[in-house]
């Protein structure tokens, strides 16, 4: 309006300026006087309040909402809209139109800081749709690769299952060929140890027996006994081999020597036929260990 100022404020809406239009008459001269409004009311007769134009409403809330407005002016402007706005614009006179145009000024300001306040909640609203789309997008990222890690962890589950269960078949089957090579090799085992057990009498206790170096002759025929109750022996060598075993050399006759020859025979056939038994047996044990 002309002769009416303005000021900026940092949030860049208009403000009105307390300065007052040239012409134009203070907020206290225009507002209506107070005794004259008594007056009016005791003259006359009480009557229902008349029902408010729509357009004067929104005016009224607007100066309302005028928050750097003084309360003065705040007051003057509501006393005065519906008289200044009522009337046709070209039949206002110079209050009213002063009245108006402060109106205009701070319906515009109102506005402008209305529209502040939108834009600002829009700008708000759209960072938070930006960061609500950012976090949806992580969160599905999250999701994908939880996914992918659980389809790796069944996966490998899966596996270490599968070859457990090899691992447990396989031992079993080589419990199997364990048990198979066991008694498979059992007669040759047995047969191996006889005949040490049979070389170790000759070369031992016999030899000791037969050239006289033993000290101690009867140790060495008791030490002989547990091969001999093996061998099938004749009935008179059995019941001559104590007292032969036990002369030294020297006292010998022929038929002595001819018992120790005859135990010495036995010794080494049984020994013989213990290394043909592990020597028939060590094909089929080769073959079940390689199996």
């Amino acid at each position: 309006a002309v002769g009416s100022s303005h000021l900026v404020s940092s949030s860049g809406s208009s403000t009105v300026h307390r300065s007052r239009p040239p012409n134009s008459l203070p907020c206290e001269a225009i507002a209506p006087k107070r005794g004259t409004k008594r007056q009016a009311e005791a003259a006359s007769p009480v009557a229902k309040k008349p029902k408010v134009d729509p357009a004067i409403a929104g005016v009224n809330e607007a100066i309302e909402q005028a928050a750097d407005l003084p309360e003065s002016c705040r007051k003057m402007l509501l006393a005065s809209v519906t008289s200044a706005l009522g009337a046709p614009s070209d039949e206002r006179h110079e209050l009213q139109v002063a009245v108006v145009a402060m109106i205009g000024q701070v319906v515009e300001a109102v506005q402008a800081k209305l529209q502040e306040a939108l834009d600002a909640e829009g700008t708000n609203v759209g960072g938070v749709e930006a960061r609500r789309t950012e976090l949806q997008a992580a969160l599905a990222a999250l999701e994908e690769a939880l996914t992918a890690a659980k389809d790796d962890f069944d996966t490998k589950k899966r596996t270490l299952a599968q070859a457990a269960e090899a691992a447990l078949s396989a031992k079993g089957v080589l419990q199997e060929k364990q048990e198979a090579q066991r008694t498979g090799d059992a007669a040759m085992v047995q047969a191996k140890e006889s005949k040490a057990a049979l070389d170790k009498g000759i070369e031992v206790d016999l030899h000791a027996i037969t050239e006289g170096t033993s000290e101690s002759p009867s140790q060495n025929y008791e030490a002989l006994l547990p091969l001999l109750k093996e061998l099938a022996l004749d009935q008179s060598l059995q019941s001559a081999l104590p007292s032969v075993c036990a002369k030294k050399a020297a006292d010998r006759g022929s038929f002595d020597s001819m018992v120790l020859e005859q135990l010495g025979q036995t010794l080494r056939d049984a020994a013989a036929a213990h290394t043909k038994v592990a020597q028939e047996a060590l094909p089929a044990s080769k073959d079940r260990e390689a199996a």
